[in-house]
């Protein structure tokens, strides 16, 4: 199962994985996580990127390029 990493227009982190009930139980555990029902994904605030990656160690998880944008601009 393959879960994708992205970010939204409102700059959170958002989530997508096929329906697993084990892997929404583990998006729960995030602060402030949210259910976009019209797109299909979850989202969680940028700052609780790390806790993901822990969560779902392992995983064959795609992470888009517009999620470390915020950390390459730091950098600059």
């Amino acid at each position: 199962m393959t879960i994708k990493i992205g970010r939204n227009a409102a700059n959170r982190i958002t989530v997508s994985f096929p329906y697993n009930p084990y892997n929404i139980v583990k998006i729960k555990t995030i602060e402030r996580y949210r259910w976009h029902a019209e797109g299909k994904y979850w989202s969680i605030p940028y700052p609780k990127l790390e806790k993901l990656f822990s969560l779902f160690d392992g995983r064959n998880i795609i992470v888009d390029h517009s999620v470390w944008l915020d950390e390459l601009k730091k950098e600059l």
